[in-house]
């Protein structure tokens, strides 16, 4: 691992992708993809969500979030994070953004696809938020929703390895 990594988000000024379960308890929602052909190694860091289930009170939800390398139908599973929240009461309850560190940095090589899908203990058809991955490069990502924006393009490198933004 070099030591001009820096900490990066997919997707990167964006919300992230929702994910919504089927109406059956532990069944997945669709994988969705966070970037694709990564321009360099990278290694994620962190999960970042928002369940958005108003909770009975007294009751206890299960997630369980996992993120695949790989194309699209060959996503192979390479982390999987538990995550259970609960509300004692329903009065004054508001969604919370959840972000987790992960015990040690994950590898991607070049090239991958990293996507990322989820399912729950409620067998209705619930929803998480802003699915972000935070990760270490020394190169930004593109994240698959902006590839062709000019915007990816307006960044350089300086040679004394400062990034500077126009």
């Amino acid at each position: 691992m070099t030591t001009t990594l820096r900490i990066r988000a997919l997707t990167e000024m964006a919300s992230g992708p929702t994910l919504t379960q089927p109406a059956t308890a532990w069944g997945y929602s669709q994988w969705k993809v966070i970037t694709s052909n990564l321009p360099s190694d990278v290694y994620i860091t962190h999960i970042s969500f928002q369940e958005t289930k108003v909770t009975t009170a007294d009751t206890t939800y299960q997630l369980l979030i996992e993120i695949g390398v790989g194309a699209a139908g060959y996503e192979v599973v390479k982390i999987q994070f538990p995550y259970s929240f609960r509300s004692d009461t329903a009065a004054g309850y508001y969604y919370s953004t959840v972000t987790h560190a992960f015990p040690e940095p994950m590898l991607v090589p070049i090239g991958s696809t990293i996507s990322v899908r989820y399912a729950g203990s409620a067998a209705s058809a619930d929803v998480i938020g802003g699915v972000k991955i935070q990760y270490l490069s020394d190169v930004r990502a593109t994240d698959s929703s902006a590839a062709l924006k000019m915007e990816n393009f307006k960044y350089f490198s300086a040679g004394t390895g400062m990034s500077i933004a126009l």
